[in-house]
C-alpha cells in the first residue's frame, strides 16, 4: 500500500510540476506578446510623427503627395496652390511674405529679389536670395575693406598678400594686412 501511496504522490507531484511550468510558459508568453503590443504601439506612434514632419516640411506641399493641385484645399497648411504651375507653392505674392518678398519663380518667400530690398550698403546675392556685403570688389566702398571676399559675401581688408602694402603680409584667417 506504501508504494501505491508513493507512486501516487510521485504522480501527483509530476502533474503539480507540469501545472506550475505550463503557468510559468502562459505568464512568459503573455509578457512576451505584451512587449510585442508596445513595440508596435511605439512603431506606429514613431511612423505617424514622422510623416507629420514630412507632411509639414513636404517640398510640394500637396496632401496627396503629387506635384499637382487644383485649389488650396489640395495643399498643406501654409502652402497655396499655384495658379500657373498648379503646384502647392509656399507664396504666390508678397502678401504670404511678411517682411519678405516672393520669389514667384519658385514659390518661396526669400529675403530679397534685388538690391532695392537689402539696407544700405548691402547687396542682393541672387543665388541664395539673401542680402549679403558684398557680391565683388565693387560693393566694397570703404578703403578698410576694399575686397569681397566670396566665400561669406564679406568685405575685407586683403584677400592675398599682394593686396597689403610693401612688407606686409594677409592674414587669411582674419583678412588683414599685418
Amino acid at each position: 500500500m506504501a508504494s501505491r501511496n508513493d507512486s501516487i504522490r510521485a504522480e501527483q507531484a509530476r502533474e503539480a510540476g507540469a501545472a506550475a511550468t505550463k503557468k510559468k510558459h502562459r505568464r512568459t508568453i503573455i509578457i512576451v506578446i505584451i512587449i510585442i503590443i508596445i513595440i508596435i504601439i511605439v512603431i506606429i506612434v514613431v511612423v505617424i510623427i514622422v510623416l507629420r514632419k514630412k507632411a509639414s516640411t513636404a517640398g510640394n506641399g500637396t496632401v496627396s503627395g503629387s506635384t499637382s493641385c487644383t485649389s488650396n484645399s489640395n495643399c498643406y497648411a501654409g502652402f497655396v496652390c499655384s495658379p500657373t504651375t498648379k503646384k502647392c507653392v509656399e507664396c504666390i505674392d508678397d502678401s504670404k511674405c511678411p517682411g519678405k518678398r516672393c520669389n514667384t519663380s519658385i514659390g518661396l518667400c526669400v529675403s530679397c529679389l534685388g538690391n532695392s530690398d537689402c539696407a544700405a550698403g548691402t547687396v542682393c546675392n541672387t543665388s541664395s536670395f539673401s542680402c549679403v556685403s558684398c557680391l565683388s570688389n565693387t560693393d566694397c566702398t570703404t578703403s578698410g575693406a576694399p575686397k569681397c571676399n566670396t566665400s561669406n559675401n564679406t568685405c575685407v581688408q586683403c584677400l592675398t598678400n599682394g593686396d597689403c602694402a610693401a612688407g606686409h603680409t594677409c592674414n587669411l584667417t582674419t583678412y588683414t594686412c599685418n
